[in-house]
């Protein structure tokens, strides 16, 4: 009776929940090695981390711990603001996968991510690119007796900002994160936000997802939650040991939630949030064969296997295929603000899951009904049928976490269409299946007008604005005054700062429609850049008409009336613009500044801007320049926690500079950490005063080390310090920017015209990449080589080597540095590549043999490397008749060592119809006739990849086995995707030319087998 007391007293006394902030030792298996050199691919301005290591340390790392009597929560404010962990002290289980180590491994878009817990993704596709970074954070406490741990980044690839909430609350056996997130910019944004929660996977888990079907990445339907095909009940998760990863966007339900329950200890995790809030459920599993259990290794030391369980703002994490579906890509609107909220927590003891809200699951069995509550409620329990009856009522006593059962006496076709509640609280046990449609009209064309615009407005929502641009051309060349495509391709043109060529394509949109919301909007944005201010007004007039564009339209004309010093007008628009979209930050902060400069009281508008963004920079700025004292400043300073700290200055003082302040600008980034970009802005800031010269040689002198401008406010900077200096500084950095906004012509123009002696290697590697002159770029290449002894550039000249088939000096290059640092299996890997082509086999397999490569997703280099060694050396010795020995290294070939980086697949996943090939000719070679035919007849009867170089093995066989019509089926598969016309003329040899065993061209298959490192790995994001 005295530990029943003690246990229920933390529910009756009801204390307030706690926040601390501590410091603790892991072991840490620690990334390093950024890369100087800018990528214009998916991650500008952004660079990646190319060193992971093997070995741990021990590293002291900050951590958050939000606690109630039921519910623990960590959080990682240095690691990407994930929440670590999550632990219910009521059971003593962790319900969200808890990873004792820290391990990163090459996964996100910059390469390090580490698994468990729950982290944060805005912007692109893809592990966000602060997922393992610092993030600025802040903690506080509400008078209510809940505690908050309030992160939040400025996202750059789309220039969006977000915070995320994490949030326990003194009573409830719940945590809560609540994501605010805004499109500060003018124009539309990417739109991708996913939660990515891990759970454990142990044999016994159930994966929780009310649906009646899945899609992929790509759009495409697949079943859930039975596989007919497979015959699995893959909401088991030890039911999907088949195939490869699994991928599932489930779909078509009207219940909001998701989760895992652990049937062996019946207990569970939940995630719910409303259903206008998050569409998407996703769940990610590794493959359970060695190809996924290698990840488990690689990603903790003991606490096993895990599993994603996901919630994102659209449907499915969209890749470009699905554009070809329903499944499309919307975009976040300009000045946009976006806030929602979700429920994580754990259940116990209820024997599944019929339905679950923010008071917790209800399962149904039998006649029973079973409650796993999260807070304390006492009132009367209801369950009503769809008219409305009472069928059952019941005085119910709940206390968080501990299970209320009760026999209702319920028929199963009473509970069909049950509604039970609780107070303000329902549930439902039917499964409310939708039918939204899952795939495309078969007849729909996507080559017309319309279809290309599609796909182009997609594209520019994946931020591949380059071929978003070529799509939109063609839907004109199709209708060449189709207006949305007119209006898409101005906004294109307005991205890439042609802003004249711009406002006469919107023009051109608005002589069919005068009334085209997006024609309207970006003919005054391109406008107001090109000095047509009252064209400006005119167009956001008429855009203001639209809801879509009707905020940001008010916005805009807030922001001309403030440079036009009408603050009575800023005012007025700026409050226009929240009418419909109230945490529109931008409103808000002009609304503030207005108010500060004409002495009018800030205290709404401040409690407004602190509601929407707990942490905002802007008003914390404001209230240094206010007061002006050292608490201030420090405050402001303080808040800046994050990984580019001088990016957060940068936003802040462009925003002030477009509004014509240029004295705040000035304040700020004297504040900020000093580097190269921000040395330009001060320069350029104080342009008329003596310290202007200053800052300019500070930034002359110094390289641009990590200096990637992207800002289009920057264009003014760069075009005045390039008519300062003879430097080529400032040149390259004007160049960056137009690559940034897709311009490569006008930046290899610039490029082409230093002709300085320049010392920093990353300006020859830009350089070269924009030039089609392959003299021109071996020039800079080994510039680059010269200047710098970095592995980076020696690994760029050795595969242009390879590119251009000068094997000799590939090796040359990539030797020395090889042979020096034999740890390093990037550059051990294309050392292998090198000695191959060199035809040093022997040597490459003795290389490739002391790596240990840690790879990153979808990687499998090392591993076909390494099938083509020891297939060559087959044929050498088949070419040598040593016929045992040729057996034994296609052995080695089929197999899978470890230390490659990539774990062998399920059997039926393995492409194997080369060695099942090389098999067969060895024995034919050894006059064993029947065993050679039937592993010829094993390769005849692949189903395996058309396109693949094995198909021609395939081919080879059937011609040799007399089927003819079959071989060349098989053969003008192959060849349909190929798309080098010289390939498919070499492939006809093995169609056409007979196959002799005791005469076999070793050349030719040779050739074959050279082919399978043809082409390297691409990163998934």
């Amino acid at each position: 009776m005295f530990v029943l007391l003690l246990f229920f007293l933390p529910v009756v006394a009801q204390r307030k929940a706690t926040i601390t902030e501590l410091k603790r030792n892991y072991t840490t298996y620690p990334f390093s090695d950024p890369n100087p050199i800018p990528s214009f691919g998916k991650i500008y301005p952004y660079f990646r981390f190319d060193g992971f290591s093997g070995t741990p340390v021990q590293k002291e790392w900050k951590v958050v711990q939000l606690e109630n009597d039921f519910i623990r929560v960590e959080v990682f404010p240095e690691i990407g603001g994930k929440v670590w962990s999550a632990y219910d002290k009521v059971h003593q289980r962790y319900f969200l996968y808890n990873n004792n180590v820290v391990k990163f491994r090459d996964i996100a878009m910059r390469g390090p991510w580490t698994s468990g817990g729950v982290e944060f993704n805005y912007g692109v596709i893809g592990h966000t690119p602060n997922t393992a970074t610092p993030v600025d954070y802040q903690l506080s406490a509400g008078e209510d007796g809940s505690v908050r741990c309030t992160i939040g980044y400025l996202e750059m690839l789309s220039r969006t900002r977000w915070n995320v909430e994490i949030k326990v609350e003194k009573d409830k056996a719940f945590f809560t994160t609540r994501s605010s997130w805004f499109n500060t910019t003018a124009t539309e944004q990417p739109y991708y936000q996913w939660s990515n929660a891990a759970v454990s996977a142990k044999k016994d888990l159930q994966l929780i997802y009310p649906g009646i079907a899945a899609i992929g990445h790509s759009g495409e339907l697949i079943q859930w939650p039975y596989d007919s095909v497979a015959r699995k009940a893959i909401s088991q998760w030890k039911e999907n040991d088949y195939g490869g990863s699994k991928s599932f966007h489930i779909i078509n339900s009207g219940k909001p939630y998701f989760g895992a329950h652990w049937k062996a200890e019946d207990f569970g995790m939940l995630h719910y949030t409303a259903s206008d809030e998050k569409l998407g459920r996703k769940m990610f599993s590794w493959a359970l064969s060695d190809q996924g259990a290698i990840w488990e290794e690689l990603l903790t030391d003991k606490d096993g296997q895990y599993v994603e369980m996901q919630s994102g703002r659209l449907f499915n994490q969209n890749s470009i295929p699905s554009s070809l579906t329903p499944f499309k890509q919307t975009q976040f609107i300009p000045y946009g603000a976006d806030q929602w909220t979700e429920y994580w927590y754990p259940f116990a003891g209820t024997g599944g899951v019929t339905d679950a809200n923010e008071m917790g699951v209800v399962h149904v069995e039998g006649t029973a009904l079973t409650i796993s509550p999260l807070a304390t409620l006492r009132d009367t329990l209801y369950i009503r049928d769809r008219s409305g009856a009472v069928l059952f009522a019941a005085w119910a006593d709940l206390k968080p976490l501990t299970v209320k059962k009760m026999e209702t006496g319920l028929l199963p076709g009473q509970w069909k269409t049950a509604a039970i509640s609780l107070g303000k609280y329902t549930w439902t046990v039917d499964d409310k299946a939708l039918q939204r449609p899952l795939t495309a009209p078969a007849d729909f064309d996507w080559n017309d007008a319309y279809g290309n615009y599609l796909e182009a407005r997609d594209l520019a929502g994946l931020r591949n604005y380059a071929e978003a641009e070529k799509k939109v051309r063609q839907a004109l060349e199709k209708n060449k005054n189709y207006v949305p495509a007119l209006g898409l391709l101005s906004r294109l043109l307005y991205n890439r700062m042609e802003y004249d060529t711009a406002f006469y394509c919107a023009k051109q949109a608005l002589s069919i429609d005068t009334y085209d919301a997006a024609a309207n909007y970006y003919y005054a944005l391109a406008a107001l850049k090109t000095g047509r201010i009252n064209d400006a007004v005119d167009g956001l007039d008429v855009a203001a008409l639209t809801t879509a564009f009707r905020s940001a339209a008010y916005t805009e004309m807030s922001r001309i009336c403030f440079l036009r010093k009408d603050f009575s007008g800023t005012v007025q628009y700026a409050e226009k613009s929240l009418l419909q979209n109230r945490y529109n930050i931008e409103g808000l902060q002009l609304l503030y500044l207005a108010n500060r400069i004409t002495g009018n009281s800030n205290s709404l508008v401040e409690k407004s801007i602190r509601e929407a963004e707990p942490l905002n920079h802007f008003l914390l700025f404001e209230k240094f320049l206010e007061k002006g004292n050292i608490e201030d400043e420090k405050a402001f300073t303080g808040s800046i926690r994050n990984e580019l700290p001088y990016q957060t200055y940068l936003e802040l003082a462009s925003w002030y500079v477009q509004l014509g302040r240029t004295d705040e600008a000035r304040k700020l980034l004297v504040l900020a950490p000093k580097n190269n970009e921000v040395l330009y802005w001060l320069a350029y800031l104080n342009r008329d005063w003596p310290s202007g010269a200053t800052y300019l040689q500070e930034a002359i002198t110094a390289e641009p080390d990590f200096a990637f401008p992207f800002r289009e406010e920057a264009k003014p900077v760069f075009d005045w310090a390039i008519t300062q200096t003879k430097s080529w500084k400032p040149v390259y950095l004007r160049a960056l920017l137009l690559l940034a906004k897709n311009n490569k012509d006008e930046a290899r123009l610039l490029l082409n015209r230093i002709n300085d002696s320049v010392s920093f290697a990353p300006f020859y590697i830009v350089r070269a990449s924009l030039n089609e002159n392959a003299a021109l770029q071996l020039w800079d290449l080994q510039r680059a080589n010269r200047v710098d002894t970095g592995w980076r550039y020696k690994n760029y000249l050795t595969r242009f080597h390879l590119a251009a088939g000068n094997y000799k000096a590939a090796l040359q290059t990539i030797e020395p540095y090889a042979q020096q640092h034999p740890g390093d299996y990037i550059n051990g890997m294309l050392y292998v590549r090198a000695l191959m082509r060199n035809d040093q086999y022997q040597q490459a397999n003795e290389v490739l043999r002391g790596l240990k490569i840690l790879p990153f997703e979808g990687a499998g280099e090392g591993r076909r490397l390494y099938e083509e060694i020891k297939l060559v050396q087959a044929l050498e010795m088949l070419a040598g008749r040593k016929y045992m020995v040729a057996l034994k290294y296609i052995t080695e070939a089929g197999a899978w060592p470890r230390n490659m980086g990539a774990g062998k697949p399920y059997d039926d996943q393995i492409d194997n119809r080369l060695e099942q090939f090389f098999t067969g000719l060895v024995k034919l070679a050894m006059k064993k006739e029947r065993e050679g035919r039937l592993w010829l007849e094993q390769v005849a009867g692949s189903d395996k990849a058309p396109g693949s170089i094995n198909a021609l093995a395939q081919v080879a066989a059937l011609t040799w086995l007399n089927r003819k019509e079959k071989a060349g089926a098989v053969f003008d598969k192959w060849a349909s995707a190929q798309k080098n016309a010289q390939t498919v003329e070499w492939g006809k040899r093995f169609l056409n030319e007979p196959l002799d065993p005791a005469r076999l061209n070793i050349g030719l298959y040779n050739q074959l087998v050279k082919r399978i490192t043809e082409t390297e790995d691409k990163r998934l994001f």
